[in-house]
């Protein structure tokens, strides 16, 4: 019975042993914030445009040792109308929130070494049934902490495969328009072709220019074309008041420049048709007042 007692004894007293010795060679690490701040972003959500911000702020290692980097979402109003908002930087994904839910609160950027920079971006998705602009507001925390362990080598990051190319087509607009008009604008339709396999933002504008050159109307849209798919932008331009040929031109400005233009003639009515509209139109009119007296 003593010798069990022993044995039970010695057991316990080794156990206690090896806990101690794990404690002094692996002691717990307790982080300090070195510093902290807190991000506002007020944000424009537009219909069926994705907005890339980047780099929307950066944080810069000015201490002579590695540091870790947390982001964490502190409070975001409005995430009902985004189908994706995402706060990342140099490959990680701080925040993440999909169709209106949070997916990821937060992240750690481990072993910022001393003089790099870490560059923020955020990504704004609307939800496809978004019909007016709105706005969104949302807060991040940044704590930068001592990095506890001696940071990997990190990757080379690669920049975004942007399409090497587009295509731009005016695929709809009249070729002539009669003066004066009924209607005081006319409609015109472009169309993105994207034949690689990355999709992208692309970022389209359109004018339309008088015989002299001078513009009489102009506009600009960023709308996101799938990889290998193509994208139909439909504009709504100011009709001319004055005849002669008109010039609308288009050309997308990112990723990749592609232009293309066309030529819409602007004609008068002719007098000998306005009198012969104005003729029926009279004769019309004489006879519903003569079936009225009868």
């Amino acid at each position: 019975m003593r010798n069990k007692l022993r044995v039970c004894l010695i057991r316990i007293l080794l156990l206690i042993i090896s806990v101690s010795a794990l404690i002094l060679v692996h002691p717990k690490h307790v982080s300090t914030v070195l510093a902290q701040y807190t991000w506002t972003d007020t944000l424009a959500v537009y219909p069926s445009i994705t907005t890339v911000l980047e780099p929307i702020r950066t944080i810069t290692n000015n201490y002579d040792y590695p540091i870790d980097v947390k982001c964490s979402l502190i409070d975001a109003n409005g995430i009902t109308y985004l189908s994706l908002f995402k706060v990342s930087g140099n490959g990680t994904n701080f925040v993440l929130i999909k169709n209106g839910t949070t997916v990821v609160p937060y992240n750690l950027y481990a072993g910022l070494n001393p003089g790099e920079t870490l560059y923020f971006s955020i990504t704004v998705k609307p939800v496809s049934t978004l019909n007016v602009n709105q706005t969104i507001t949302v807060q991040e925390r940044i704590e930068l902490y001592r990095s506890t362990s001696a940071p990997a080598p990190l990757p080379p990051i690669s920049p975004p495969s942007f399409p090497s190319r587009l295509d731009l087509i005016i695929t709809s607009v009249p070729r002539t328009i009669y003066v004066p008009s009924l209607s005081p604008t006319f409609s015109a339709t472009l169309t993105i072709v994207n034949p690689q396999y990355a999709g992208v933002d692309v970022t389209v504008k359109w004018w339309l220019t008088d015989p002299q050159g001078n513009i009489v109307d102009e506009g600009e849209q960023t709308i996101y074309v799938p990889p290998q798919q193509q994208k139909q932008v439909s504009i709504q331009l100011l009709t001319p008041t004055a005849p002669g040929t008109y010039t609308l031109n288009a050309e997308t400005t990112k990723p990749v420049i592609v232009s293309a233009k066309t030529t819409i003639t602007i004609k008068t009515i002719p007098l000998q048709l306005i009198i012969s509209i104005a003729f029926v139109f009279l004769t019309l009119l004489a006879l519903a007042r003569a079936n009225r007296k009868s």
